[in-house]
């Protein structure tokens, strides 16, 4: 009758024991999310979109942004006040033109069929820097019928 008491207290331990790991584990979640959130990375949006590799026609013109992500990985608002710079590169500045604007956004225009990427550096004032870097294809405009002639030999 012991032994069976004693088996019976040892499974209650370890149940107890299995509980408790869980608790803790619930509760080292909840001070992660209760911490102070702060900006953790960036990723260029371009258009307001963030799907990956973006697909332009060449003639088309887009705005890039950095969005601000926290440690999460939920969005983060980037307060302007603590931005000290952004900085907009092209790798190949014949197929799209960079223009950087006073409001840290690049505006991008697609000059020739290919591919390039475009990164994102923002330095914050405290001098913590986050980069993204997105690539871009351009494809070229499909043919349109603008006119007809007619041959009547």
């Amino acid at each position: 009758m012991n032994r069976k008491r004693e088996d019976d207290e040892n499974r209650l331990l370890r149940e107890l024991v299995k509980e408790e790991r869980e608790e803790i584990e619930i509760l080292r979640d909840i001070r992660g999310e209760l911490k102070p959130k702060h900006l953790a990375f960036v990723k260029i949006a371009i258009g307001g979109k963030m799907i990956g590799p973006v697909t332009l026609t060449v003639g088309d013109k887009k705005t890039a942004t950095l969005q601000g992500f926290d440690q999460n990985g939920a969005p983060f608002v980037i307060d302007p006040s603590t931005v000290a710079s952004v900085a907009w590169v092209m790798s190949d500045p014949a197929l799209d033109s960079s223009t950087p604007n006073a409001d840290n956004s690049d505006a991008i225009v697609s000059l020739s069929a290919g591919v390039a990427n475009l990164s994102g550096t923002l330095t914050t004032t405290d001098g913590k820097t986050f980069s993204d870097i997105e690539t871009i294809t351009n494809v070229a405009q499909a043919p349109v019928l603008s006119s007809v002639k007619i041959d009547f030999a």
